[in-house]
This record gives structure tokens, sequence and C-alpha cells, in this order.
């Protein structure tokens, strides 16, 4: 994936164990930042160093989290759905040629498919 915010350009381990250890309300966790101006827009995490800390030791523990971002709340599909309306899609695009509309229909079916996998990583991080 080129594009920051996709499906598979996250580092959902990392997430799941920060949104784990703030659930537990453990002391002292690093939370990773991350710098959109990076690389001339491409963006990158910032090191360990600049992450902020949160539910430090005597302070109140953190209560809510908001997690917000490109694709959450997307759940993956099964693998028929996914290709059921992939190939919807390739006969719309091919009926229609450049009155077409819609973006999947031009894609490939194992980008579709890669980034569907990609999002079942996901749900881990987000229940």
């Amino acid at each position: 994936m080129q594009h920051r915010g996709q499906p598979s350009t996250h580092d959902v381990k990392l997430g799941t164990e920060v949104f784990a250890a703030i659930s537990s309300r453990k002391s002292n966790i690093q939370v990773p930042s991350y710098d959109k101006s990076a690389f001339n827009g491409a963006g990158d995490r910032l090191p360990e160093s600049d992450w902020e800390i949160c539910n430090r030791q005597g302070e109140k523990p953190v209560e809510v989290v908001i997690f917000e971002g490109w694709c959450v709340g997307f759940r993956a599909l099964s693998d028929d759905e996914v290709e059921g309306k992939w190939k919807a899609a390739v006969e719309e695009y091919e009926s229609k040629g450049s009155a077409y509309c819609g973006r999947l229909g031009r894609l490939q079916l194992d980008s579709v498919k890669f980034v569907n996998n990609a999002l079942r990583e996901y749900d881990e991080m987000t229940r």
C-alpha cells in the first residue's frame, strides 16, 4: 500500500498492545504518535522518545479512548461476498465504460482481496 491510513498500513499488533494496556490500567504507557508531515506528507511514526505517556504513576488512569482514522470500524466481508461485489462492479464498469463512477470495478480481484484480508487483522484491535 502506498497511502497512509489504508488497511495494512498500521501496526495492528502495537495498537492492540496499547489498547490492552490502557484497558487493564497499566502505568506509564507509551502512546505512539504519528507525524503526517514527515517525508513530504507520506508520514511516519515518531521515535518512541517523542511518544506521550499516559497513566503515569500517581495520576488518574485514562477512562475513555477515542480512536479515529481512515477505515476505523470497517469490517471484512466473506471471500464470497467480496468476489460477488467485485464481479458485479466489473460487469457495470464494462457496460458503462467511461460513465462508470465506481472504483471497485477498475481494480484487480487480488488487490481487493488483499485489502479485505488486511481488514480482518483490525478486528482484534477495534472490538
